[in-house]
Order: structure tokens, then sequence, then C-alpha cells
């Protein structure tokens, strides 16, 4: 699935992150669907697991992959 993005903040160690959710708000998926170099995009979402909720967010990685911000939560809606 290919994800449009626009007005994103972007720069070094920001990622257009996703997280999956079953019908009980359980997390099935979570990662990193692609590094924003720039602030207008299209990012691919290749993720079988994303089936129910789909959620999108910025994030700052640090060096342990760990996230050091991250931004509020926007639900994808499927064309």
């Amino acid at each position: 699935m290919t994800v449009p993005y626009k007005n994103a903040p972007w720069g070094q160690g920001l990622y257009l992150s996703a997280m999956a959710l079953d019908a009980k708000g359980s997390v099935k998926y979570y990662g990193a669907v692609t590094r924003l170099e720039a602030p207008a995009g299209e990012a691919v979402l290749d993720c079988p697991l994303c089936k129910g909720e789909v959620l999108l967010f910025v994030e700052r990685r640090n060096g342990a992959k760990r996230t050091d911000f991250a931004g509020a939560p926007v639900p994808l809606r499927e064309a």
C-alpha cells in the first residue's frame, strides 16, 4: 500500500512509523516505514498484519533503535 504524506517533520533520525491494532486494541505490528528525508512524499507500507486499524506517526530514533520522540498517531484511511 502506498501512503502519501505531507507537512511532515523531516531530518536526521526521523521516521514515518506504523502500528497495527487488532479489534481488541492489541498491537499486532510496529515498525518504521521510511526515513523522512523531505516534508512530503510517498511511503510503501508492506505489512500483511496491517488489516485492522493502522496508525501512522513520526518518531525520532536514536542509535540504539529506540524511540526518543513520537508524534501523535494518525489513523490510516484506505482509499
